[in-house]
């Protein structure tokens, strides 16, 4: 795919997303991105996902969580052999580059949202745009036992 087509999907599409939720209201929102994800990489994924995440963290809402999963796994994209082979290997590399079943991810992304969700609904909200980027460590107690490991 030609590179302007990538960055229109992952950088304009859902900056253009976070502008009309927040015109429309939204004051918490949650961002899927990747491992590695650094404006100032070397590598163009990479880079480019960097690139992502501070298109979407200038619109500016009260909670933004940015979610850097590493091996999604569960999905059409992501070959079932991994779903075997990638929780066999969690030891042998660090957290960050860990599994994470589809269904966890998205729990995590549901209950982190929830919760800023309430700390505003209650008069807690942030005293300024809080930005919190999530890996596999920080997504594992959304975790339903088992799941993450099935393929």
């Amino acid at each position: 795919m030609p590179e302007d087509e990538v960055r229109k999907i992952e950088i304009a599409y859902p900056q253009a997303f976070c502008r009309a939720a927040k015109a429309g209201g939204a004051r918490v929102c949650g961002v899927m991105t990747a491992t590695g994800a650094d404006p100032e990489a070397g590598m163009k994924y990479a880079k480019i996902i960097g690139e992502k995440e501070k298109a979407v963290e200038s619109v500016k809402f009260d909670f933004l969580g940015l979610y850097r999963p590493a091996v999604i796994l569960g999905n059409s994209n992501t070959p079932g052999v991994l779903g075997y082979v990638m929780p066999l290997l969690h030891w042998a590399m660090p957290s960050k580059y860990h599994s994470i079943h589809k269904n966890d991810l998205a729990r995590a992304m549901v209950a982190q949202s929830e919760q800023a969700f309430l700390a505003i609904a209650q008069g807690n909200p942030p005293k300024k745009a809080t930005v919190k980027i999530l890996e596999y460590k920080e997504m594992e107690p959304f975790f339903v036992n088992g799941e993450s490991d099935e393929p």
